[in-house]
């Protein structure tokens, strides 16, 4: 996460912010004493991230089989993978538009040259095992068990209630419960805290942790607005590289986590840990918002980004104290 920041520079103390959020996120705490696979594809995607931005800055041969080879890897270890190729591919459009623009016929078979090996690198690492589970089993592409208990079903409640309409349950039960759960939001906001996981001797302190991350979520939103008219009111762009990288992860995790729950109604699909790399997203729009405001001459900018950094800061000491003493 620092080599991206460094690579987009952003730095001084929105930097560290947005890095103290990432490093000190607590589902990392939690992920990284689990025995499964999860955590070594959320390293890949973000690797994956950084080369695609290596790539997008330097486009050389070496940089587009590197990152088709990380990209394969997080593949292989699990598909979920594949939701981080959804932001670097919009880093790959902007790279052809760019060639594009050239009108050069010899800069624009380079980038599809690059574009091909890619694909001749990433598939094979990505689909050796789906085509071998396929040839073997007869196990469909793409295969995901969906024959889960009925209990963990959530088809009954409404989409109103699934979708739209946060309980607030975390005045009652800070920790994210599959068998009772089924608000979207709220079950993504505590399980990334505390995964699916309850811890008795904490409950008090985890309330005061989940009622942070709410107040984090609603200043992050009124700060997005704040920057968006900010870059407006001084003619600065309002989609740099930064932002795009960022705002593409946030968008498009958010995106495939409202797609995975409306195929899949239960609520294990909930869960935060199918969509990790959204921390990265987070952490960064923190850290260009906070520079971004450092100089704004529009009122009230520099107020919400200190609020927003300090719920930040706040909500990764409450939850790393959390599990140093409860755990």
């Amino acid at each position: 996460a620092s080599k991206i920041f460094k690579k987009l520079n952003i730095e001084g103390i929105g930097g560290l912010i947005g890095l103290a959020f990432i490093i000190f996120f607590p589902r990392f705490i939690q992920l990284s004493g689990q025995l499964n696979n999860d955590i070594l594809c959320i390293m890949l995607c973000i690797l994956a991230v950084y080369w695609a931005i290596k790539f997008y800055q330097n486009q050389t041969y070496l940089n587009i089989i590197v990152l088709a080879v990380i990209i394969g890897l997080a593949l292989m270890t699990k598909l979920n993978g594949a939701t981080i190729c959804l932001p670097i591919a919009i880093l790959m459009i902007m790279v052809l538009v760019d060639r594009l623009k050239t009108k050069e016929k010899g800069k624009i078979i380079d980038i599809f040259v690059k574009f091909a090996i890619f694909v001749v690198v990433c598939a094979p690492i990505a689909l050796w095992f789906q085509v071998y589970a396929y040839k073997r089993f007869g196990q469909p592409f793409a295969f995901v068990f969906s024959n889960l208990n009925g209990h963990l079903s959530t088809s009954h409640v409404s989409v109103w209630n699934r979708f739209f309409m946060p309980t607030f349950s975390c005045f009652k039960k800070p920790f994210a419960n599959a068998w009772e759960d089924y608000n979207l939001w709220d079950y993504m906001l505590k399980s990334s805290l505390f995964g699916e996981f309850s811890y008795w001797n904490g409950t008090a302190f985890a309330c005061v942790a989940v009622i942070v991350h709410y107040l984090f979520h609603i200043t992050f939103i009124v700060n997005l607005v704040f920057a968006f008219f900010n870059r407006k009111f001084e003619n600065k762009r309002i989609f740099d590289l930064p932002v795009i990288v960022f705002g593409s992860i946030i968008v498009t995790l958010i995106c495939c986590q409202i797609y995975f729950y409306i195929k899949m109604p239960y609520g294990c699909t909930m869960d935060f840990r199918y969509v990790v790399p959204l921390v990265l997203g987070y952490g960064g729009m923190v850290g260009v918002m906070q520079s971004d405001s450092k100089n704004t001459r529009l009122k009230g900018y520099k107020t919400i980004s200190l609020v927003n950094g300090f719920f930040a800061v706040c909500l990764v000491c409450l939850t790393t104290i959390f599990y140093l003493v409860c755990v």
